[in-house]
C-alpha cells in the first residue's frame, strides 16, 4: 500500500523450496533494509515492514529466489 505510515504487510509466492533474499531499496538503488535471507519453503508467505523509521520517499521491495 502507498503511502505507508507505520507497518505494512506483503505477500509473495515461492514456486519451489529455495534460498531467498528479500530487501528494501530506496530510489537511489541503495539497500535500506534486509528483510530476510535464508532457506524458504515452497508456498505463499507474508512479511511486514515497519516504515516508522524510514524517510519519506519511494521504496522497492526485491524478492530474489535461487538467484533470480
Amino acid at each position: 500500500p502507498n503511502p505507508v505510515s507505520s507497518i505494512s504487510y506483503f505477500n509473495y509466492e515461492i514456486n519451489e523450496t529455495s534460498h531467498a533474499s528479500i530487501y528494501l531499496i530506496n530510489e537511489l538503488g541503495q539497500i535500506v533494509a534486509n528483510i530476510y535471507d535464508g532457506a524458504i519453503a515452497k508456498g505463499i508467505h507474508e512479511f511486514s515492514i515497519n516504515a516508522q523509521n524510514l524517510s519519506n520517499g519511494v521504496y522497492t521491495i526485491v524478492v530474489n529466489a535461487n538467484g533470480s
